[in-house]
């Protein structure tokens, strides 16, 4: 160690870290390298309790790490697919989706791979694999781009399939009409690279013509991602509804802004740094996942894939389209604390739940579709069980097994107390509080037969209504569930 003024540092020359390997091959451009290096999360595991800030740092730079190793193998598995090495391009997607596996960029990317290698069973057996994890750890339906290849995949003839990779849909989201850097980026589209040519030399010959301006202004502005341009000082030139919403600004207040000024400020320097790379190194796609806050203080994630916009063969600005990752950060969040599940039932926890709640509300907000909360809670339990701890456990095993059994599988369902279930309906009404009562009843008490108890607890039922028209906060909604049975 050495001494430099207060700071005291690690000498490199006596001691290596990998840390520094990876950031110095990804310096040199040695992207396998860099690949190699990277072995998991930024200091995983280690807490310093009691050192706000310094856990504020690690979690940002482990952030910023991973995001680099995921940008790297992203980078990697589409230069071995340009080469038409969709092997070493699978094996990178595979790579990938051992880093995240709940990443559907990652999924969709291996399943593409795959299938362009001809091996559609195993991309297929790939996406089911990947949609019951999805399910399992999240309790929410696989990603659209992940079930759009599987329809591809399945309802057409693997010769004639056309997998669309999120780079290819970012040409395709391209209003020429809305700014002279769309009109540049539809350019590109109207003249794609000499791969993408060849590529679509192996499509059918009739095609779906190309949809006109007025309908690529229609896309992009209705389009539920943030859709927006910038110059090359990263000033915004162009941004759809979603990014108003996003930022909660009036357009007139976003043009003109640099977008870092609505990024969290500890990752502006890396965010701007990876920008200056890609156009100084003419890198076409890159992705990363960043925190943006609002005026009003309102944080989001989003997921942003950044594609170079080309004037005469020269950079003049980027597209960006980004979707918001909020809910996959935060539940990323919980399972690397551990408490994503309940143990003894394997549920969801109190936590998870309600940030599935929050999101399911905001969903309930944007589609105008309302949905059901409902409260399950098991009484008398001790009376009942005496001083059994078994006995009290079995009772709230069978109660567990009833409620999942009195739903479907899209529903969201968690142990939030020890005694306590809630449930997210999504497809129940305002007036099926009855029905939902009665069939949680009879459900639970079939498995309360099906244990071999002689006799089960009471329920208490409650429920509650999001009704989108007239929204509440999700705080309201959890204090005013009132007995099913009375509504």
């Amino acid at each position: 160690m050495f001494a430099r003024g207060p700071t005291l540092r690690l000498n490199p020359t006596v001691f290596r870290c990998d840390h520094w390997d990876f950031e110095e091959a990804l310096a040199r451009r040695d992207l396998e390298a860099g690949a190699s290096i990277y072995q998991g999360p930024f200091l995983d595991q280690f807490t310093l309790p009691g050192a706000p800030e310094f856990e504020d740092w690690m979690e940002g730079e482990r952030a910023r790490l991973a995001q680099r190793y995921f940008q790297v193998v992203i980078t990697l598995a589409e230069r071995a697919d340009e080469r038409g090495e969709h092997r070493a391009a699978a094996e990178w997607w595979w790579t990938l989706t051992g880093h995240d596996p709940l990443s559907s960029i990652a999924a969709a990317g291996l399943i593409t791979a795959l299938a362009s290698t001809g091996d559609t069973g195993a991309a297929l057996a790939f996406a089911k694999s990947h949609a019951e994890l999805i399910s399992r750890e999240l309790g929410v339906a696989v990603d659209e781009r992940v079930s759009k290849l599987v329809h591809h995949l399945t309802h057409s003839h693997p010769a004639n399939v056309v997998l669309v990779t999120e780079p290819q849909i970012t040409r395709l989201l391209v209003d020429p009409a809305a700014s002279d850097l769309f009109s540049s980026a539809a350019g590109q589209l109207q003249h794609p690279s000499g791969g993408e040519s060849q590529r679509a030399g192996n499509r059918q010959a009739t095609e779906t013509p190309p949809p006109s301006g007025e309908m690529f202004e229609s896309m992009v502005e209705t389009a539920v991602d943030l859709i927006y341009t910038t110059d090359l000082q990263g000033r915004f030139t162009y941004t759809n509804a979603a990014g108003e919403k996003l930022l909660q600004l009036p357009r007139g207040e976003i043009i003109g802004r640099p977008f870092v000024d609505f990024v969290r400020s500890d990752f502006r320097h890396p965010l701007t740094d990876l920008y200056m790379r890609q156009v100084t190194q003419g890198i076409p796609v890159t992705y990363f996942e960043f925190p943006v806050t609002s005026p009003a203080g309102v944080a989001q994630w989003i997921g942003q894939h950044v594609q170079l916009v080309l004037r005469d063969g020269k950079t003049v600005g980027i597209l960006a389209i980004g979707r918001d990752v909020t809910l996959r950060k935060q539940l990323e969040r919980s399972l690397h604390r551990g408490d994503l599940h309940d143990r003894a039932t394997r549920l969801l926890t109190a936590p998870v739940f309600r940030i599935l709640v929050e999101h399911r509300v905001a969903d309930a907000v944007r589609t105008g579709r309302g949905f059901l909360l409902i409260f399950v809670t098991v009484e008398l339990q001790a009376a009942v069980a005496g001083t059994s701890v078994e006995l009290s456990e079995k009772m709230i095993a069978a109660a567990a097994a009833g409620v999942v059994a009195a739903f479907r599988r899209s529903d969201i369902i968690a142990r939030v107390e020890p005694q306590k279930f809630a449930i997210a309906a999504i497809g129940a009404g305002r007036g099926q509080h009855e029905v939902v009562h009665d069939r949680i009843t009879k459900s639970v008490a079939a498995e309360i037969q099906r244990s071999g108890l002689q006799v089960g607890p009471a329920l208490h039922i409650s429920a509650a209504f999001f009704d989108p028209q007239m929204p509440s906060s999700v705080d309201a909604l959890f204090s005013v569930g009132s007995p099913a049975s009375e509504r």
